[in-house]
């Protein structure tokens, strides 16, 4: 669905029909409950809107976009089995550091340096994607 039609006052129209049909409480429920998996919803549906948001800026052939779908598929099974993991086990020692206590800045250095030290493995796993991309490209 495309929502990129949607301006302020539309969007104000939407919010002021939910109060005054007593559908907001509900709205705000359903909001809370998918909060609690969104992480989850936009991990799984990275691939849709990477692709989505590619073909704002270029049209796509059918072999194209399968082939980017492709290899937008093998770098996800290789975020999660590779990345993931590290994610989580940096999260717990995140936890356990704040859990001490205010964090010093040392703390908070390290932490932000471990963060940084995702980019270079992940890059280096993405450049192919927008390699075979690229290369496929004709005016």
């Amino acid at each position: 669905m495309d929502f990129r039609h949607l301006t302020l006052p539309s969007l104000q129209r939407v919010f002021e029909y939910a109060l005054t049909q007593r559908t907001l409480p509900a709205l705000l429920v359903v909001v809370l409950v998918a909060g609690c998996s969104s992480t989850k919803l936009a991990y799984r549906y990275a691939d849709w809107g990477i692709v989505w948001w590619v073909e704002d800026y270029i049209t796509l052939t059918g072999d194209q976009k399968q082939q980017l779908n492709r290899d937008i598929e093998t770098l996800r099974q290789w975020h999660c089995s590779a990345e993931l993991p590290r994610y989580r086990a940096w999260l717990d020692e995140l936890e356990a550091d704040v859990a001490e206590g205010p964090p010093s800045e040392t703390t908070v250095a390290y932490h932000q340096e471990q963060v940084f030290d995702f980019f270079p493995s992940l890059l280096e796993q993405a450049t192919p994607v927008a390699v075979n991309l690229l290369s496929s490209l004709s005016d």
